[in-house]
């Protein structure tokens, strides 16, 4: 949706305070969790969570995970609490949703074989749902979009971009090839995305959630998850899958440059792709797929910014 230079456009941080006092909870001691596709605030005089879209592609998934949500709580299952109904922003159609807080424990990095027990009980209770969900293919329209459109790939250099380019070309078309039974998935589920609860390992962030092959959700992780996973896995769907989200991390990481992780992320991209034989590049993306959240707090007026970092 265009949207006229003559109107006004709330900011995200703007959206998530108005939501937040719909929800009667007062601005105060806000807290930015993360700051990425999504700004995520965290009011702890509420145990309140708002999480705002920061781009035009971001209200689709954000609905999509509220309503999600809503039916996989209903179901028992331990995923964020959504609350109340989204505040929808009328020019700009920017999307804030509120939840209530999941109390972590510090998170020691998740074994494979926790990794792929949490993600089976997500799958089976997705299984269960109704909220109509995109093919997981949409995803890959998506990225490719910014992949082929120059200006958007700029900050990556022509030879790269074309190479990227090529291995989506090439990628596409094979995969669409491979069979599969479709089934429900979170979309992105990396370890980025997890937490530790009392209910265990908790995945999040089920804004890409999508229907496609359990490959998919795999392609995310590393190797030892499918193994653990149990299911007949066909390992050829698997790696051109792996390869495809290569692909995706590294356009993203250099469309959002300007996010923290990002810009560290696609440093070391960069770095590693120059350094690597071409044959062989496409699988240097792999070791920066992912990112941990590092504290690195920092004030800004009167909110304190954690940063994510890879």
């Amino acid at each position: 949706m265009a949207i006229p230079d003559t109107l006004p456009r709330v900011t995200p941080l703007e959206l998530a305070r108005s939501l937040a006092e719909r929800q009667g909870c007062a601005w105060q001691n806000v807290r930015v969790l993360q700051s990425t596709n999504a700004l995520v605030v965290f009011l702890a005089s509420c145990s309140l969570v708002i999480k705002s879209g920061q781009w035009p592609d971001s209200d689709a998934g954000m609905l999509r995970e509220h309503r999600i949500c809503r039916e996989l709580h209903a179901l028992g299952e331990p995923v964020p609490q959504p609350l109340g109904e989204p505040l929808v922003d009328q020019t700009t159609a920017m999307v804030a949703t509120a939840w209530r807080y999941v109390d972590s424990i510090p998170l020691a990095e998740p074994s494979p074989a926790e990794i792929a027990l949490a993600l089976r009980r997500l799958h089976e209770a997705l299984q269960q749902t109704t909220t109509e969900l995109p093919d997981y293919g949409h995803w890959f329209d998506l990225f490719a979009e910014s992949l082929f459109d120059d200006a958007e790939m700029a900050n990556l250099d022509a030879e790269d971009r074309d190479g990227l380019r090529r291995a989506y070309a090439s990628l596409r078309p094979r995969i669409e090839a491979r069979p599969y039974a479709p089934m429900r998935l979170h979309g992105d589920p990396h370890t980025g995305n997890m937490v530790r609860t009392s209910a265990g390992l908790v995945i999040l962030d089920l804004e890409t959630v999508c229907v496609g092959p359990l490959e998919w959700d795999l392609a995310s992780l590393d190797s030892g998850v499918a193994d653990n996973y149990g299911d007949r896995i066909d390992p050829e769907l698997l790696r051109l899958l792996r390869e495809m989200n290569r692909v995706r991390v590294a356009t993203w990481c250099f469309v959002k440059i300007q996010l923290p992780r990002n810009t560290n992320t696609a440093a070391a991209w960069s770095t590693s792709w120059a350094s690597t034989e071409p044959e062989r590049r496409l699988g240097r993306v792999d070791e920066y797929d992912g990112y941990r959240p590092t504290p690195a707090p920092i004030r800004v007026g009167s909110v304190l910014v954690f940063q994510r970092n890879v």
